[in-house]
């Protein structure tokens, strides 16, 4: 018997049922595929709130960064004003050589190499030689450490003067040698520097 034959409460019956299948086809894909996305949406919204927490870190540090930019331009200004010029590498050198002559030193030498510039600076290469008492050597040692200018000693090498060494009844005479670095600002390169009087 073909559905047309069907009373009429079973041709209802059957297109509700046929009706309600399309329905939940065309709905199960429409909203699956709005389901997917759902799911896209929410897992880009998670991204982008932990994008959000991370940015909101930054921005609430900030001012700290800003801070901390200033205080180091500011030092890096103030060590750059402790770096000697061309001339002050001159002035450094005689500076070191009147501090010698204070403590009652007897200079051998002082060397200074030629300059070499670096990336941020320009440096001065120099030895010392001279000859002393122990507290006249310990005394030019810690001017040398109280001098305001840029200088990193490199090597310090202290021994017992020989022409000392048989009278002992006189203080021991020391012998120094010292090389050392003199830090000058690359914006105005040192010249090589002529040797020191001794």
């Amino acid at each position: 018997m073909a559905p047309s034959d069907w009373p009429a409460l079973a041709q209802c019956g059957l297109g509700l049922v046929v009706c309600l299948i399309t329905c939940v086809a065309t709905w199960s894909l429409v909203v699956q595929a709005q389901m997917e996305s759902l799911a896209a949406h929410e897992r880009q919204e998670a991204s982008l709130k932990a994008t959000y927490r991370q940015r909101a870190a930054q921005a609430a540090a900030l001012q700290s960064w800003r801070d901390q930019h200033v205080a180091m331009t500011a030092r890096m200004s103030a060590l750059r004003d402790r770096l000697p010029t061309d001339s002050g590498a001159e002035r450094l050198l005689e500076k070191l050589h009147r501090l010698g002559q204070a403590h009652r030193m007897q200079f051998e030498a002082i060397r200074p190499s030629k300059p070499e510039t670096k990336e941020h600076l320009s440096v001065v290469p120099f030895e010392i030689q001279a000859g002393g008492r122990y507290h006249d050597v310990a005394g030019f040692l810690a001017a040398l450490a109280a001098l305001p200018r840029v200088v990193v000693f490199d090597a310090l090498q202290i021994t017992a003067s020989p022409r000392h060494e048989s009278a002992s009844h006189l203080p021991p005479e020391l012998r120094l040698m010292l090389s050392a670095q003199a830090y000058a600002d690359p914006a105005s390169p040192p010249n090589p520097i002529a040797e020191a009087p001794r």
